[in-house]
């Protein structure tokens, strides 16, 4: 070897240096590189299946939401149709009540108009009696039959009167 101008000695010298700086360089830096780099890789790979649970959870929480909003709606319809409904039975009733008002209105005053019309035939039946009594007053001139007349004829009328208004 020392024709090619190697000296023995000194590459073993340099093949235990490389060795050292290989076990060296594989402690200190390929090793901790290494593990940096299989953290990195872990680390990577749970953001991923992580990604895909949230996904997965965002899509749970999606169809809980929307199943929640067609409640909610179901629900509102239902408000609105019972709203409806109470409406219209509200609304009757206040009909049926202006109608029994309006009746109650129409029979007091169909009430009133047959005591005045009674009234009012009272007192033409005593305005009639009272010009028959004249009438007849100035038929007979003589003071004590006109008396005794108009006696009878007021008696008759009161007693008509009285029948009249039992009736």
């Amino acid at each position: 070897m020392e024709k090619l101008g190697i000296n023995p000695i000194l590459l073993g010298f340099q093949l235990f240096n490389f060795a050292v700086v290989l076990v060296l360089l594989n402690f200190l830096v390929l090793k901790p590189l290494s593990e940096l780099m299989d953290k990195r890789k872990k680390k990577i790979e749970a953001g991923i299946a992580k990604e895909g649970e949230v996904d997965v959870r965002l899509a749970q929480i999606e169809s809980e939401r929307n199943k929640q909003l067609a409640k909610t709606r179901t629900e509102i319809d239902q408000m609105m149709a019972d709203a409806a409904k109470k409406a219209v039975v509200i609304k009757e009733e206040v009909l049926a009540n202006a109608r029994k008002e309006a009746d109650s209105i129409v029979t007091k005053a169909h009430q009133r108009i047959s005591i005045e019309k009674d009234e009012m035939m009272a007192t033409a039946k005593n305005e009639v009696a009272e010009l028959t009594i004249k009438a007849v007053e100035q038929l007979f001139s003589d003071e004590q039959s006109s008396s005794v007349i108009k006696k009878q004829i007021n008696q008759s009328t009161i007693e008509k009167l009285w029948q009249n208004h039992q009736k």
